[in-house]
């Protein structure tokens, strides 16, 4: 299948609308403007590029590999209508954007706890240090956005 994330949210269940401003705040400071994503939208020209949205019912960028999309409300399609939980997932195949699918998904579990639950094809360390020697990983990035927010609170 390719290097994958996977995330897994509640069937039928909408985030509370303040809590999906605090995510949406969060991942926009981290995803809107990144220059991750522009050096990979410069390197995967040939790739179909979506443009970035970041609203109310979704989160919605690409990399050059599969476009990461996080909805509000997670719709389960009808061949696993017995699970409870809707399973999401985005291949990155470890490119650039590989630390800000990760980042998005750790402020996702910082701001849903258990009614989210995510993994991947990748180990801790790979999370941690990232895919690329230039390039932040997704625990970084997260740090990073914490901490601004908690020194501009």
């Amino acid at each position: 299948m390719g290097y994958t994330h996977y995330w897994y949210m509640e069937k039928d269940k909408e985030i509370e609308e303040k809590v999906w401003t605090n995510f949406t705040t969060d991942a926009k400071s981290l995803i809107v403007g990144s220059p991750i994503l522009e050096k990979a939208r410069e390197e995967y020209k040939s790739y179909p590029q979506d443009p970035t949205e970041i609203d109310e019912v979704k989160i919605k960028f690409d990399g050059g590999h599969e476009t990461f999309y996080f909805e509000r409300k997670s719709e389960q399609v009808s061949w696993r209508e017995d699970q409870d939980w809707v399973f999401n997932f985005c291949k990155t195949a470890r490119k650039e954007y590989d630390g800000l699918v990760t980042a998005a998904l750790l402020l996702a579990k910082h701001h849903l706890g258990n009614r989210i639950r995510i993994s991947s094809d990748g180990n801790v360390d790979e999370w941690k240090n990232g895919a690329w020697d230039d390039v932040p990983s997704g625990y970084e990035l997260v740090q990073k956005v914490l901490s601004e927010k908690e020194a501009n609170a």
